[in-house]
């Protein structure tokens, strides 16, 4: 079922979880959905839990126990909930975002019905889904450039080895990605894990496998077009599963929603769909303080309490089909909206912080996008607007950093400040949030030119 919006999703279910028979699992991709999406089941009566694997252990095997007690209506799952969890009379397993694979998808639609006559499963497909697949495709392993570089690294210091953090200085790489990469190495034989540093083996004589890489990547895209294409080819849809699985005698069900018309569509409640979109916009996300800085080396170094900024705020997650749109939007036609900045200073007036001036992050860019953005947000709020910030060197776009050294590396000497700012507490302005060191690194600047505190604030952050 196509519902691209992440707030008919939500209505959708507030409407028919209700309906479905028994307990089940609802499953998302990403951790961030998962807690979306139950606290609004919550908010609406319904007893949903979050699942994934970042809760700890004994919270998992807790949330488990009550889904398997019937105590809950639904655990909103990502893919941690796996094979080993067993509940012969699942009632029912919605999918939230489709999975990236028809072989996931199978596997997860199995663990409903095993020990009752029958249960339903529904796919809800979102405009999200692609996003988040590729993300995950991505991951896969670097290229070879990079590879050559953590290995040139190891070599050049020897037997000393490396940790993981002074690697992530060398290479633009996630933390997650480096130790992936470091770990195919280990097993390959080009590397050695010495207590928490890695040590290139000597005489390995290991190569780059490019083919192997370029079929693993090539296998996920087909899974992906084959996912794609689940439900809207016009086959049966125990026909496709049966064909994407090799079976030798695929047969029509004659139960699906191909064969028989669907069952859990029509039109949605305008209400709930509204309620839905204030739940996606109703919460500011919090933006920790930064309290250590990696240096050119990767080393970490302790933030000093009097330049660091302040915990900040964002008016929404990217992708979280909240205000994301609208932030989307605004981008591209290159202002934004009125009901953004109204929402913006309803924001930092809830907030409750007290500051006294606003300035915003310039971009080579977006050229007069954020200033923009922050003169009318300043006008909204009563205070007065500074532009005291100016950006002296161009650089890749922050998005483009994928881990903290390097993320800082392409902020130092990138801006400066003009003049002296006024001694008030600061909002720091921009309109999306990546990784969070140029608004820190900005306000470690402004506070060394005399500002006061400085509270960073952006309309979507990406985590």
């Amino acid at each position: 079922m196509e519902l691209a919006a992440q707030a008919d999703r939500l209505a959708w279910l507030a409407r028919r979880l209700p309906e479905l028979p028994g307990s089940g699992i609802i499953y998302t991709l990403t951790k961030r959905d998962a807690d979306i999406v139950a606290t609004w089941l919550t908010g609406q009566g319904i007893a949903a839990e979050a699942y994934s694997g970042e809760i700890e252990t004994e919270q998992r095997i807790a949330v488990e126990e009550r889904l398997l007690r019937n105590e809950l209506k639904a655990v909103v799952a990502t893919s941690a909930l796996g094979m080993g969890y067993d509940k012969p009379d699942l009632g029912f397993v919605v999918h939230y975002q489709a999975p990236g694979s028809v072989i996931a998808y199978y596997q997860q639609v199995g663990r409903a019905g095993r020990g009752i006559d029958r249960a339903e499963v529904v796919l809800l497909r979102g405009a999200e889904d692609r996003r988040i697949q590729d993300f995950f495709i991505e991951q896969a392993f670097p290229r070879r450039e990079v590879v050559d570089r953590v290995l040139e690294h190891l070599d050049a210091v020897a037997g000393d080895g490396a940790s993981t953090q002074e690697l992530m200085a060398q290479v633009n790489l996630g933390r997650g990605r480096i130790e992936g990469l470091l770990k195919v190495l280990d097993v390959e034989g080009a590397v050695d894990r010495s207590g928490s540093r890695w040590i290139l083996r000597p005489g390995a004589g290991w190569n780059y496998d490019a083919e192997r890489y370029a079929r693993i990547t090539e296998l996920r895209r087909r899974e992906q077009a084959a996912m794609a294409a689940f439900g809207a080819d016009g086959r049966c849809l125990m026909r496709a599963l049966q064909e994407e699985l090799d079976d030798p005698d695929p047969q029509d069900c004659g139960r699906c929603s191909v064969c028989t018309g669907p069952r859990w569509d029509g039109p949605l409640d305008p209400a709930l769909v509204r309620e839905a979109s204030r739940h996606l916009r109703s919460r500011p996300i919090v933006l920790e303080v930064k309290k250590m800085a990696p240096e050119a080396d990767g080393r970490l170094k302790k933030i000093p309490e009097v330049v660091r900024a302040e915990e900040g705020r964002a008016l929404a997650r990217m992708g979280d089909g909240g205000w994301d749109p609208l932030v989307r939007s605004g981008r591209a036609a290159g202002r934004f909206d009125d009901e953004l900045v109204a929402a913006a200073a309803e924001a930092v007036r809830a907030w409750q912080v007290g500051v006294s001036w606003v300035t915003a992050v310039p971009s080579l860019r977006s050229g007069a996008l954020v200033p923009d953005l922050a003169q009318r947000l300043a006008v909204a709020l009563g205070l007065a607007y500074e532009d005291v910030l100016e950006r002296v060197a161009d650089g890749p776009p922050q998005r483009e950093m994928a881990n903290a050294p390097q993320q800082v590396a392409n902020v130092r000497g990138a801006f400066a400040v003009r003049g002296a700012p006024p001694s008030g507490s600061c909002l720091l302005v921009d309109d999306l949030r990546f990784s969070g060191w140029t608004l820190a690194m900005l306000a470690g600047q402004l506070r060394r030119k005399g500002a006061g505190p400085v509270f960073p604030f952006a309309l979507a952050t990406a985590f």
